[in-house]
């Protein structure tokens, strides 16, 4: 379609699960502004021209936070998974993450992300760190910890 896969805008407590999710325009899968306490897991989310999964807020009183995506598998966007503008307490694990054209992970904010337990496509932190937007590429930025990350992919749960 011409816009994004899913979007959830100002919405909280919500699952998405075993979802396909691609070739969309925009992007994937969306949480914006104060989605919070969602959970995204078993969706496959691919071959979308922006983010596979996109979480922002837009000051320090709207923003998302205690989101969990988790077991999903985001391959073939522009970028993976991008958090920005005040994205918080969110956790990211055992998800594949990887063959994104731009970056797996685009952390455009100041807070730092836990995204530890997952598949980068690699199983060299060089290799992993190269896919990876953040403090070490912008000053101004949150650190990304992806370590320790899974040394091969788990298959997803989604069926068809």
């Amino acid at each position: 379609n011409n816009g994004e896969g899913i979007k959830l805008s100002f919405s909280g407590s919500n699952i998405i699960k075993d979802n396909r999710v691609s070739n969309n325009d925009g992007g994937g899968l969306a949480l914006v502004f104060s989605s919070s306490f969602n959970e995204l897991s078993g969706n496959i989310i691919e071959q979308n021209k922006m983010d596979g999964i996109l979480l922002r807020g837009n000051n320090h009183l709207v923003r998302p936070v205690n989101n969990r995506i988790l077991r999903n598998t985001v391959i073939n966007n522009n970028r993976g998974v991008s958090f920005e503008i005040n994205v918080e307490n969110t956790t990211v694990a055992y998800n594949n993450i990887y063959e994104n054209s731009d970056y797996n992970f685009f952390n455009n904010q100041k807070n730092d992300v836990i995204a530890t337990f997952n598949y980068w496509g690699a199983v060299n932190g060089k290799k992993i760190e190269e896919t990876i937007f953040d403090f070490y590429d912008d000053l101004s930025l949150g650190i990304v910890t992806y370590c320790p990350y899974l040394n091969e992919s788990r298959e997803s749960v989604f069926c068809t």
